[in-house]
């Protein structure tokens, strides 16, 4: 009963910190001034025709009159700075304007409306829209404590399981997008620091996120296909979304790499983190889909293909790509770089057993390895070695990040971490754009 309790008091903490950090992203974005931009960018490049750009929107006409008189000859990158500054500033929008802008509703206006209206960061579309579905998610988590604390205080009071199961789900499957789109967030602002190519305001980079907003909210019921006493609404509602959000995660990562394909990529620790947890998060989504279907699911729910979707949606998708974010923002945040060595050491070693974990469990999973027992059946003996070792692998593999953290926390900056710190932070507007390091 003590462990029970602690257990309850703890998760209505997490629940509670989890819920006020929703509020603060919320609260900041739906206040003061954001910085926007125009939707004419998705297709200012277009128009070109060897050194010279010739852009035939009247709003980049007139800004280029009225702005570039006496520089008429001047080359297609000058006129695109000079676009880039008259179109991106900061803005106090309307209430209306700012949620439409701040889900992505814009980027479906058609061309006429979407070329006047304002478009913010992608970054701040994925944390909005983060917030927005687990602030939506949280009662899920505090219904089923509600009644795991009902059920202590009067155990002879039967709890309904399948309403507490539902309530799990409906807090639980969008915690694990809470991360995710936190950091698909993430890519499209490092994008130009290491692509060295502006992310535009392109229709396709927005178009994804209601979307996210509203199967993430849903797609938590295909957890509840094995609870028949659901009713059958909710079983075809619980197919369709979880179909459905294949779309906008399809879109997203054809966006980002399209991005990569015209860009150039810096490929370091933190490129490389960030495409390998794409790759695990969509390989992860590809077995979401499969067990997204009623008629799959009955087979493959309560096998080990079951852990290896988790692992890969989270500990080789969301995980990676935090790994990717920290070796970006840790020089910003102590002007010094981590060990390139212990770096790349760390990222191949989780890498292979990451991903050495999760298809070992998915090609046992298939041939009908059953999960929730206290051992695997005898036919499935010969795994558990190499699942071991895969397991052992990632897990010690963290201390050496922890080591090259520490280790570079508390030692002195070099003159040249100094120099390439103040040549990123040298135009905060931009930030990192033109830096090659």
């Amino acid at each position: 009963m003590i462990a029970a309790i602690i257990f309850q008091i703890a998760d209505v903490l997490v629940g509670v910190a989890i819920t006020l950090f929703c509020i603060v992203i919320l609260a900041t974005l739906l206040r003061g001034k954001l910085p926007v931009g125009s939707q004419i960018f998705e297709y200012m490049h277009e128009k070109d025709h060897g050194d010279q750009k010739y852009h035939e929107h009247p709003l980049v006409k007139a800004n280029i009159g009225e702005n570039n008189n006496n520089d008429i000859g001047k080359t297609g990158e000058d006129n695109s700075k000079l676009i880039e500054q008259e179109f991106t500033h900061k803005e106090n929008l309307q209430a209306s304007v700012r949620w439409v802008t701040l889900i992505g509703i814009n980027s479906w206006f058609p061309k006429k409306w979407r070329d006047t209206t304002p478009a913010v960061p992608i970054v701040l579309v994925a944390a909005f829209v983060t917030a927005l579905v687990q602030i939506i998610a949280n009662p899920g988590l505090f219904v089923q404590l509600a009644i795991g604390f009902t059920s202590m205080n009067n155990p002879i009071v039967s709890s309904n399981w399948l309403l507490t199961k539902d309530a799990w789900w409906f807090f639980a499957h969008p915690i694990v997008y809470f991360p995710l789109l936190i950091f698909l967030g993430a890519i499209y602002f490092l994008a130009p620091r290491y692509g060295k190519e502006r992310v535009s305001f392109f229709k396709w980079n927005y178009r994804t996120w209601p979307f996210y907003l509203a199967f993430s909210i849903l797609v938590f019921s295909h957890h509840v296909f094995m609870d028949l006493p659901n009713p059958i609404w909710l079983q075809i509602l619980s197919q369709t979304v979880s179909l459905g959000i294949v779309w906008p995660s399809a879109m997203t990562i054809i966006t980002i790499l399209l991005f990569l394909w015209r860009s150039k990529v810096t490929w370091n620790i933190t490129t490389r983190f960030l495409i390998a947890g794409m790759a695990g998060w969509m390989f992860g989504g590809f077995q979401g889909a499969e067990m997204g279907m009623w008629g799959t699911d009955i087979y493959l729910h309560n096998t080990m293909v079951m852990p290896s979707h988790i692992h890969l949606s989270l500990l080789l998708g969301p995980l990676l790509m935090a790994f990717g974010v920290i070796y970006a923002i840790f020089p910003d945040l102590t002007k010094k770089h981590m060990n390139k060595t212990l770096g790349e050491t760390h990222f191949w070693l989780t890498i292979f057993g990451g991903f050495g974990l999760a298809i070992l469990f998915s090609i046992i999973g298939m041939n009908g390895a059953i999960r929730r027992e206290a051992d695997l059946p005898v036919v499935f003996h010969w795994a558990k070695p190499p699942l071991l070792f895969f397991a052992l692998l990632v897990g010690i593999t963290q201390f050496i990040f922890v080591y090259n953290f520490v280790k570079t926390l508390h030692r002195n900056y070099t003159k040249r971490e100094l120099e390439e710190y103040d040549e990123l932070h040298k135009n905060p507007d931009v930030l990192g754009i033109n830096i090659a390091k």
